[in-house]
């Protein structure tokens, strides 16, 4: 359990408790972050610190930086370095302090522990890492289709499948063991398994563990990060398949886009999920019962739900594997209008001074703050206008260039 050794007591000398969220991905970690950026999370009598804008997903490249050099990284708008936050923590009169960040998930966790003693632990009487893990099979699926979504992957489900057996990425024991090793009863797994979670919701499992013994409230959260289904995720997929020389941050930016605009338009008649079919649930199954036999035993008691939601997934699977090709989606009239569109798309996201990847983040916090109406001036927006009027001239004088005399 982590004790505090005499806390820098700043102008405010409110007793204090950090919190840090550390995902996992694809755990309702959004609809937290969102909740806590609008301040949806309310308690009786005291205040909640919740520093930046959106999530704190950028801090595991500070901690990075920090783990090399031993120095901080600088801020940007939105998103305060590590000293920043530090100064906030320090001078806020809140009790909790929050920090929320599921790319912290696979981060160095020796490097973690060390940045949070040395810049935090000073500051705080106690402190909390909370962890919230998805049963395999759902996990797998729903990863997969996000790594489609932004560009990240571009294989099938079972390829996807054997990339992370080989990188470990899912087996969650070794990696919650050390995370206990490191902070003791400090830190604490949730599953992410509806109805174990408090009112079957994320959002209120979250608030009733981070602010344990307080009373607590919260309100709803719009969705932010829904689920694309097959038809859907398989057009992204296409126009992300021309996005590939791009940089992982426009592909992610694009692709969350690209997902937000389909959510607001009016589903088809008919909709296919994703799902596994039998023989990768067996391989799953057989590749990760150990690890939900360990998980069941070491966190989460006796009901056994990780490895019965193993058991759950072999015997819900399709009979036969879902084609993850475009082409069997989609017309070769349609395959070629998606074409010309990512292919223009691309021709304005390979304009570097456009910054894009700060732009798609801001109107993502724009549609969180309700603010996507009227989007807020920044000084990327002007950037981001020129790139896409210096584009759209060149296109015009190609084309007049080509064009019949």
């Amino acid at each position: 359990m982590f004790t505090s050794s005499g806390k820098k007591r700043g102008a405010a000398s409110q007793r204090k408790t950090l919190i840090f969220h550390i995902g996992d991905h694809k755990t309702g970690s959004t609809s937290i972050q969102n909740a806590l950026s609008n301040g949806l999370i309310t308690l009786a009598g005291q205040k909640i610190l919740y520093p930046g804008r959106l999530n704190h997903n950028y801090l595991s490249k500070h901690l990075i930086h920090f783990s090399k050099h031993g120095k901080d990284q600088r801020g940007r708008p939105g998103m305060p370095s590590l000293t920043e936050i530090a100064e906030q923590i320090e001078a806020s009169d809140a009790r909790y302090i929050v920090l929320s960040g599921e790319s912290f998930e696979g981060c160095n966790q020796n490097a973690f522990h060390k940045m949070v003693m040395t810049r935090f632990a000073p500051l705080v009487d106690d402190l909390r890492i909370i962890a919230y893990v998805r049963p395999h099979p759902s996990r797998i699926l729903s990863t997969f289709a996000e790594q489609v979504k932004i560009g990240w992957f571009q294989g099938n489900l079972q390829g996807y499948y054997k990339k992370t057996l080989d990188t470990n990425r899912f087996h969650y024991a070794p990696r919650l063991q050390k995370w206990r090793h490191l902070f003791g009863d400090s830190f604490i797994v949730r599953p992410m398994v509806r109805d174990l979670l408090v009112n079957r919701s994320v959002i209120d499992d979250f608030a009733a563990t981070a602010f344990a013994g307080e009373d607590w409230s919260t309100q709803p959260v719009s969705a932010n990060n829904t689920s694309l289904d097959l038809h859907d995720l398989m057009m992204v997929k296409y126009m992300q398949s021309h996005f590939q020389s791009l940089e992982k941050g426009a592909r992610l930016g694009i692709g969350w886009e690209l997902a937000a605009n389909v959510a607001q338009v009016d589903p088809r008649p008919t909709s296919e999920k994703l799902q596994l079919h039998k023989s990768l649930a067996t391989d799953i199954r057989t590749s990760y019962l150990d690890d939900a036999r360990l998980i069941d035993a070491e966190f989460f008691g006796a009901e056994g739900r990780f490895e019965q939601a193993l058991d759950q997934a072999v015997e819900q699977a399709l009979p036969k594997a879902q084609s993850c090709n475009p082409a069997q989606h989609f017309s070769n009239q349609e395959l070629r209008a998606l074409s010309i569109q990512a292919k223009s798309i691309c021709a304005l996201l390979g304009n570097k001074e456009a910054q894009w990847g700060a732009f798609f983040r801001d109107r993502r916090a724009q549609v969180v703050e309700g603010v996507s109406e009227k989007p807020r001036k920044t000084a990327k927006k002007g950037k981001v206008k020129r790139a896409i009027t210096k584009v759209g001239k060149s296109l015009r004088k190609k084309a007049s260039q080509t064009s019949p005399s």
